[in-house]
């Protein structure tokens, strides 16, 4: 199956991303899309209001381009900055011009057979990141797709890490997350340095022996899941990491691993610095039903001026989480979590 990228215009003027070309390393305006979800608390909004439900129907292809990698999928989210568009395929990793498609650079990561979904880069300055299913993550020049350095992942258990998401990257540290569930994985998070690849810190989201939140899964199993699935969030008022996790491995082995099974199926906030642990909510414990959480979490303030983290889980529920001091709390005016069905291992004082 071909897999084709387009762009859509009124006439000659490019509006997806709603700004005329400009040098490749410019610094992103309001009109770009500089990461995953938009912005680092991921609200996925564009202010942009060219396109309305009055002119939709005007839009027109301009044109395209058509991926070489046939055979793979392509889940990659575009990143748009000053006129360039940044995207990424299982292998390769591309730059193309916003008004014709033209090809800036592409760079090709080589790895043995299909390697399956990576979903987009980071960029911070002139280094663009992503991340690859053998565990390398790589940083490129954005002018020319120079390779900068590149650094392998390897799991707690020795296995090779799978790197599926967009990595985020702020303060000259590049986040990333390692997925898997289905094959058991021994998941984390982790920060490198941005112009180096030095691994500054790991946070393991299923906890290894002794470490909190091993009390939650059964002795004699091999703990496993946790995964990060699509991209990270930073709330740089408090420097905390949020993100979301998958379901625990194996997904549908009620009785092998009885227990919460954290960090799984969780909103985990951490220290972007350290990598610390601060809070986490844990939405469906001891999942068998594969109900995670696979998106970034948003975090936004409400109209009352209140700071409130919000993720959507595959179990049907939108929840709402109140930030104090770096804490967590369920809201006063909502139905208390623990009442919620398959909440039954929630505990109070995690907030």
């Amino acid at each position: 199956m071909r897999k084709t990228f387009s762009l859509t215009t009124f006439g000659a003027l490019v509006i997806v991303f709603g700004g005329t070309a400009l040098a490749q390393n410019a610094a992103p305006s309001a009109n770009d899309w500089p990461m995953y979800a938009l912005n680092y608390a991921s609200t996925r909004y564009s202010p942009l209001t060219e396109i309305t439900p009055a002119n939709v129907a005007n839009l027109k292809q301009i044109c395209s381009y058509e991926l070489p990698d046939t055979t793979a999928t392509f889940e990659s989210s575009l990143v748009e900055i000053a006129g360039t568009i940044y995207f990424t395929s299982p292998a390769s990793t591309y730059a193309l011009d916003a008004n014709t498609c033209a090809v800036k650079w592409s760079e090709k990561h080589e790895m043995p057979g299909n390697p399956g979904t990576v979903r987009g880069v980071a960029v911070e300055g002139r280094r663009l990141f992503r991340g690859f299913r053998d565990g390398n993550i790589i940083a490129y020049d954005i002018t020319n797709g120079e390779q900068l350095w590149s650094t392998k992942l390897t799991a707690p258990d020795g296995r090779v890490a799978i790197v599926a998401l967009s990595p985020l990257a702020s303060n000259g540290m590049v986040y990333v997350g390692t997925s898997g569930a289905e094959n058991n994985c021994a998941c984390f998070v982790a920060a490198l340095d941005s112009a180096t690849g030095k691994i500054l810190w790991k946070f393991n989201t299923v906890p290894g022996a002794g470490q909190k939140g091993s009390e939650t899964w059964p002795k004699g199993v091999t703990p496993g899941g946790g995964s990060t699935w699509s991209s990270l969030t930073l709330d740089a008022e408090t420097n905390s990491l949020y993100f979301s996790t998958g379901n625990p491995g194996y997904d549908f082995a009620d009785k092998y691993r009885p227990g919460a099974n954290l960090y799984t199926n969780s909103v985990v906030a951490l220290d972007a610095k350290t990598g610390a642990l601060r809070k986490y909510y844990q939405t469906v414990p001891h999942d068998y039903h594969d109900w995670d959480l696979t998106s970034a979490p948003v975090v936004f303030n409400t109209k009352a001026k209140q700071k409130r983290v919000m993720v959507a889980g595959k179990d049907g529920f939108l929840i709402s989480i109140v930030c104090i001091s770096r804490c967590f709390r369920c809201p006063h005016d909502e139905r208390s979590c623990a009442s919620l069905p398959g909440r039954r291992h929630f505990v109070e004082p995690h907030w």
